[in-house]
């Protein structure tokens, strides 16, 4: 059963969540905080939209065009009826379908692309989850790394930014693949739970560009201080100082 939850800090949201389905975390809102809209940004796309939360934040602070692409009927439907409740259909089309069918869709036509995908590769030793929502959003069965940044390669204009989340640990197979799609990291940040443990995410920000180098290494995020959120993660989700970290 859908249930209903506010945005966290942002009482104007109402986000419909589904226990069996991947429900969105805080990658989604850590990427969708990382991203810089340019004020000639009118077209942004998201690629695996999952429930809509990446748009839904993202007109916070722009009133570009975006687009949602999701694979998943059910989770498709869930992210249509975020975007009418919270009344953005003006602003946030959805659509269902397969990002490998996006070929069809006019080459260099986006502004701005963003992608919270799969992390993990699918071998033998594979725990796949057995909710066949998640297994779909957190393990390469239908997109991988290399297929996305082809897609992203394809419908993004010279000159425009995509923006990804992903794991340390696949680096430097990113920075390989990004190369061969005429793909440059330009700014990269480091996501680490707390000071005294190793870095789980990282955050890019791509410049569709043949023109190499250039990559700023920003200060590190970090999700905790103790037991509480950290500042920073706090002010992603627009609450006060005394709230208590949320898994």
């Amino acid at each position: 059963m859908w249930r209903k939850v506010e945005l966290l800090g942002y009482p104007k949201y109402q986000i419909y969540q589904h226990h069996e389905m991947f429900s969105f975390t805080l990658d989604s809102l850590l990427l969708a905080d990382y991203i810089r809209i340019r004020k000639d940004v009118k077209n942004i796309l998201d690629l695996g939209t999952g429930n809509g939360v990446i748009p839904i934040y993202l007109t916070l602070k722009t009133e570009a065009k975006i687009t949602g692409i999701e694979v998943q009927e059910d989770v498709y439907k869930m992210a249509l009826a975020n975007v009418l409740e919270n009344k953005l259909k003006a602003q946030i089309t959805l659509v269902l379908g397969d990002l490998h069918q996006l070929n069809c869709y006019p080459l260099k036509s986006y502004d701005l692309i963003s992608a919270n995908p799969p992390y993990f590769k699918v071998t033998k030793k594979s725990n796949l989850n057995l909710s066949p929502y998640k297994q779909i959003a957190k393990h390469e069965l239908m997109v991988t790394l290399e297929s996305l940044l082809k897609t992203v390669s394809k419908l993004l204009k010279n000159g425009g930014y995509f923006y990804l989340i992903y794991f340390p640990e696949r680096l430097k197979e990113c920075f390989n693949l990004l190369e061969k799609y005429q793909l440059e990291p330009k700014r990269m940040r480091l996501v680490y739970p707390n000071q005294a443990k190793k870095a789980n995410h990282v955050l890019l920000e791509i410049k569709k560009s043949p023109a190499k180098g250039g990559l700023i290494i920003e200060a590190p995020l970090y999700i905790y201080q103790g037991d509480k959120w950290s500042d920073e993660v706090l002010k992603i989700y627009n609450c006060g100082s005394d709230n208590n970290a949320i898994e």
